[in-house]
């Protein structure tokens, strides 16, 4: 049996956390953030960190935050780059903005999980801008599954890199593991209408999210390589296309 549970905006509680060493600053982004929640009617929990080590201890210990507001220039040292550095080191997903008044420091920023820069004082327009690019609370959606021997798996939707048909049975597939279930592929296709999933032939639908490239076949972010339909490659092309554009 398989059961597509999924979590709805409102039931599921997104993790922004501040990290910045002045008070006032955190206030302000605090400000700003609640605000944000209220003009969208949406929930999520905000946590405040004074510096980068209690940051990293907090994620030691807890379920790492989806967002982070990170000042570049914590102390006198620039210890929002060395923390991106060891987040990148730890293999984190945070998506990481910053935040500088010193704006000769972005260089060494730029890197992996980095969305974007904002200067202090932090403008709300700025701010709700990238919050509607990274709160993907579409992608953030879990599914329960309980599998062949009533194992129970549980996956965000924005790790799933495949759903593949087994017989009589799928094959929820991410980079960490495949979960089955007796859901099939059209059932699924219709559950996730809107989420970027698409039918690349009769056995497979793609989360176009990690898609690298798509020429004969469709390269995956994992290294492997799907074959398409060829019936179907002209409509993915199109598709994969429209979903970049949409990340601009």
């Amino acid at each position: 049996m398989c059961i597509g549970c999924y979590c709805s905006k409102e039931e599921f509680v997104l993790k922004i956390a501040v990290c910045d060493d002045e008070k006032i600053y955190r206030d302000m982004l605090a400000d700003i953030l609640n605000k944000y929640k209220n003009i969208n009617a949406i929930d999520f929990e905000i946590l405040f960190f004074e510096n980068a080590e209690v940051y990293r201890e907090n994620c030691r210990q807890n379920e790492e935050p989806d967002i982070l507001l990170l000042d570049i220039e914590i102390g006198r040292q620039a210890d929002g780059i060395l923390l991106k550095e060891y987040l990148r080191e730890q293999g984190s997903c945070t998506k990481i903005l910053f935040t500088t008044s010193h704006m000769e420091a972005m260089q060494e920023a730029f890197g992996e999980n980095v969305c974007g820069f904002l200067t202090k004082p932090v403008s709300e327009e700025k701010l709700f801008y990238y919050l509607d690019r990274m709160c993907d609370f579409e992608n953030q959606r879990k599914i329960v599954l309980v599998g062949k021997e009533k194992e129970i798996h549980t996956v965000k939707l924005q790790d799933i890199l495949f759903i593949k048909s087994d017989g009589s049975y799928s094959c929820v597939v991410t980079k960490e593991k495949e979960a089955f279930c007796d859901k099939g592929l059209l059932e699924w296709e219709k559950e996730l209408e809107g989420a970027r999933f698409f039918r690349i032939h009769k056995s497979c639908l793609v989360n176009l999210k990690h898609v690298l490239r798509v020429g004969e076949k469709a390269d995956l972010d994992n290294g492997e390589q799907l074959v398409i339909a060829r019936r179907r490659k002209k409509e993915l092309k199109e598709a994969y296309k429209q979903y970049l554009i949409d990340q601009v």
